[in-house]
């Protein structure tokens, strides 16, 4: 057995053996951005990354652009864990979808993931797999990587939780809580086109929220404003929708 397939079983055995069960009393995290300590896990870390509703971008702020979907050779960092080899299957809460979203949360979920595993220039990423809906509305070390609208601070979009071992910077578990008080809709990409104005777009945000499960940290500066991994979101956006050049590379340079 290599000492891949060992990492692998090892974060099987912690799911399959009940200790899951002992971590099911769900531990408070805060939604800001940092990295927390595990309750009952000193060998894990969470990271938490909060993704903000911003019309323009920098402390002297020039436009966002929504619409305009520019490629970036601005390379991504990485945020210090990668996913594991093989299949990482997501899990959606299809009944918190808003009613504009209705029942394509399934359509546009796989879509953003897709965008990461399918780019033919990406190397050696984990597989995606939609594990079917499930009834889970918040964060929780439980063995099931969940997507959900949920409860979140008035300031976030979005909020990603990201377990992973902090010895093997492997990642253990993934969940996005997409929040439920913002104005959301969805339109399939098409390049230079605009979303619905005055709402968020879910694929636009979530393609940015997967960013994160494979690995990639936040960037705030106007050199990655065309990015996927651009830290801030903006009402009618699909930009975010497709990956760029920058997002790609630094993708490869974690697997």
């Amino acid at each position: 057995m290599t000492k891949k397939t060992i990492l692998i079983s090892v974060a099987t055995l912690f799911f399959a053996t009940g200790a899951v069960q002992a971590a099911s009393q769900r531990q408070i995290i805060p939604a800001e951005n940092g990295i927390y300590d595990v309750s009952g896990h000193p060998s894990m870390k969470v990271r938490v990354f909060v993704h903000e509703p911003r019309l323009n971008f920098g402390k002297k702020s020039g436009s966002l652009p929504t619409c305009a979907d520019a490629d970036s050779s601005a390379v991504v960092r990485p945020a210090g864990w990668r996913l594991p080899a093989g299949t990482w299957k997501y899990y959606l809460n299809l009944d918190s979808a808003p009613s504009s979203i209705g029942t394509s949360l399934g359509t546009l979920a796989d879509a953003s993931f897709a965008e990461w595993s399918s780019k033919t220039e990406v190397k050696n990423l984990a597989t995606f797999q939609n594990g079917g809906p499930v009834s889970i509305f918040s964060y929780n070390l439980d063995g099931k990587n969940v997507i959900t609208w949920g409860s979140a601070p008035s300031n976030t979009l979005a909020v990603t939780y990201i377990w992973y071992n902090r010895k093997t910077k492997v990642a253990v578990e993934t969940d996005t809580i997409m929040n439920k008080s913002f104005l959301w809709s969805w339109t399939p990409y098409s390049s230079g086109i605009c979303g619905i104005a005055g709402t968020y777009d879910a694929q636009n945000i979530l393609t940015h929220e997967a960013g994160h499960w494979v690995g990639l940290d936040d960037h705030y500066t106007s050199t990655y404003r065309n990015n996927t991994m651009y830290g801030y979101g903006s009402t009618a956006e699909i930009k975010k929708d497709t990956l760029t050049k920058g997002d790609v590379a630094g993708t490869n340079r974690i697997y």
